[in-house]
């Protein structure tokens, strides 16, 4: 799995870096933040940092969240980290 990583500078970024990402191949890490992981044509799965992650996204369903949107990974980014 290739990971790709990027620093939360904008919305904007993060957005286009989302969009680029083959399913299940490519892990984006926003730096301090969270990783994502695209899991189909719309969604996406989310999961804390990799030092503060003990579990296997495929498996393990307790600190992963699945099925989420664009929209929504996006807004959360906006409201929780200040990521204008």
């Amino acid at each position: 799995m290739k990971v790709i990583t990027i620093d939360p500078t904008s919305i904007k970024d993060i957005r286009k870096a989302m969009r680029s990402l083959e399913n299940w191949h490519e892990t984006l890490l926003i730096n301090g933040v969270c990783q994502i992981v695209k899991t189909g044509r719309t969604g996406y799965s989310t999961g804390p940092t990799p030092e503060n992650d003990d579990s296997d996204p495929i498996t393990d369903y307790s600190a992963w969240s699945y099925c989420q949107k664009e929209k929504w990974i996006l807004d959360d980014l906006k409201r929780y980290h200040g990521i204008a």
